[in-house]
């Protein structure tokens, strides 16, 4: 009895001590303290009782079970549950640490679940201006249903002409939008009021440049989707890309005159004639043919194509053998007098010569012979 006794009271001692320290129950004991508020869980204490450990920024998650008694140590606790969370789901709690002496560890704290709430999708922008579109581009997709634009307006509920609402200026048909096909509100059934080429080539599967409105068959506003820039009426006389401005593709760059042109200035690009044998182009011809040539004064004549090189219509014909002088002074719109034979330039000009050094004056045209200005004299 004694020896009981004194086990007994042995075995009291130390359970006490043990649950002076805070750090255990015994086998049997209740559900581990719920975790503070946190991401984690605190790890439960050892010998069966799962501690409690605050931390910050997360909801409760509850603490692992108390484990069972073990055998020699080897038993571990019972993994925590997941804790409540926000926005996320919670992951489970990990395994309690085996007891030492026997003495089963409590399970660890569940790990809590993601506390943030996913944040909301940004509302979606206005759908980019097509490159097609031909009016200006803050009417596209502004809430207002425009027609007659080539492209079938974002706003419009359908492409049929009962959509629109507005034909704005810049449209195939300002004001008033009963000229819009009524199966395709983008075109209007006829060529615009500003088209000046031929009405047949508007819509017409052909990307026409130069006709003072943009072509719906047109991809782009750009010179690189010119198909025809000298259709009759066009800005334009000849093959795309010619002068088409590049910034819009509906009309011509301003005149500018080549260096190479020695004719008036006047007659270039004056949309009257072609003028042949002045140096360069003129872009009133359609070709670079000899048979387009209607003006040839430019090397000496008003009938064409006399003094025209056939070959090359912006030149004249070289120097008839027995020109002295160079070669670059027969047809310069100069009359040179003293170089061998008659220069075509000074038919008309009789009497008003240009003596060159190379020639037999030597630069003194009182050297010329009175009968003929070719020679000089004795």
């Amino acid at each position: 009895m004694v020896r009981r006794w004194r086990w007994t009271l042995a075995i009291g001692m130390l359970s006490a001590w043990v649950g002076c320290s805070g750090s255990s129950k015994q086998n049997g004991a209740p559900p581990a303290n719920n975790a503070g508020a946190g991401n984690l869980a605190g790890n439960a204490g050892v010998a069966n009782v799962a501690g409690t450990a605050p931390v910050t920024g997360g909801t409760t998650s509850e603490g692992g079970e108390a484990g069972g008694l073990g055998d020699g140590g080897s038993s571990g606790g019972k993994a925590g549950r997941a804790g409540a969370s926000t926005g996320g789901s919670g992951v489970g709690g990990i395994g309690g640490v085996a007891g030492i002496g026997g003495i089963s560890g409590g399970g660890m704290g569940g790990i809590g679940g993601m506390g943030a709430t996913a944040g909301g999708g940004g509302e979606p922008g206005p759908p980019p201006v097509p490159p097609t579109w031909s009016c200006l581009a803050s009417l596209f997709a502004d809430g207002v249903c425009h027609c007659g634009c080539s492209v079938v307006d974002f706003d419009c509920e359908d492409a049929t002409a009962g959509a629109c609402e507005s034909c704005p200026s810049t449209s195939c048909t300002p004001g008033a939008c009963d000229g819009v096909k009524f199966e395709d509100n983008a075109v209007c059934e006829g060529a615009p009021l500003r088209w000046i080429c031929e009405a047949g080539h508007y819509d017409d599967g052909v990307c026409d440049c130069g006709c003072g409105y943009w072509d719906p068959d047109c991809a782009a506003d750009e010179i690189g989707a010119c198909e025809r820039c000298d259709s009759p009426g066009s800005c334009s006389r000849h093959p795309c890309p010619a002068n088409i401005d590049p910034v819009n593709i509906a009309y011509c760059t301003g005149v500018v005159v080549p260096e190479a042109w020695r004719c008036s200035v006047l007659q270039y690009d004056d949309k009257e004639s072609c003028d042949c044998g002045c140096g360069a182009p003129d872009l009133d011809c359609p070709t670079n043919e000899i048979e387009e040539c209607d003006d040839c004064r430019g090397c000496g004549s008003d009938y064409c194509p006399t003094n025209i090189d056939p070959n090359e219509p912006t030149r004249c014909l070289p120097p008839p053998e027995g020109w002295i002088c160079n070669v670059e002074r027969f047809g310069d719109r100069t009359c040179d007098c003293g170089c061998g034979v008659r220069d075509f330039d000074c038919i008309g000009f009789e009497g008003y010569c240009d003596c060159p050094l190379e020639g037999c004056t030597m630069g003194d045209c009182a050297r010329l012979d009175p009968m003929d200005d070719t020679q000089c004299g004795p």
